[in-house]
């Protein structure tokens, strides 16, 4: 949706047009919002620990990627219609889905933050973490910059195709 549409619609004479308009403009931010603070930080958060020399920052994704392949998988995310025979799982589906993006979206920063280790633990058996720096000696290059503005965008991208996708779903 281009933004000279959302203007003309949020100032639209009808006030079930604004109403409507401003709803669908804020399920876009929320999508957003909500997949960025959840996933973006749980990868940060988790980033700050690591087991060994494996941060557990990229658990998360894995695991995401994991159900997100079962679900992909099962055609669980297909309309069901009673009597219809479930279509075979197509490659192009890959590169319609939100998910796939913001899988990409997940790996770029949990790669990024591997190295951004605040506690570590020696063992999986230890009970005790040890510090390995401080918060504020983390140090960042550009291109980790980059990579972690990349993901973000590419987040915001897959947001607003997926909240796309349900409008047009709820217009039929």
């Amino acid at each position: 949706m281009g933004w000279s549409v959302m203007a003309r619609a949020l100032t639209h004479r009808s006030p079930f047009i604004r109403v409507l308009s401003a709803i669908a403009i804020g399920s876009v931010f929320f999508a957003g919002a909500w997949n960025s603070l959840l996933g973006f930080g749980v990868i940060s958060i988790a980033s700050a620990y690591s087991v060994g020399p494996i941060s557990l920052g990229y658990f998360a994704p894995w695991t995401w990627l994991v159900r997100f392949g079962l679900a992909l998988g099962t055609n669980s995310f297909v309309l069901v219609i009673p009597g219809a025979r479930a279509m075979p799982l197509d490659p192009a589906v890959l590169l319609t889905h939100a998910g796939v993006r913001e899988m990409l979206a997940y790996f770029i920063v949990a790669a990024v933050l591997a190295n951004a280790t605040l506690w570590r633990q020696r063992r999986l058996t230890d009970r005790r973490l040890v510090r390995v720096r401080h918060l504020r000696d983390l140090r960042f290059t550009l291109p980790e910059v980059a990579l972690l503005a990349s993901g973000f965008v590419i987040l915001a991208w897959s947001a607003a195709l997926e909240a796309g996708q349900i409008a047009r779903l709820q217009s039929l």
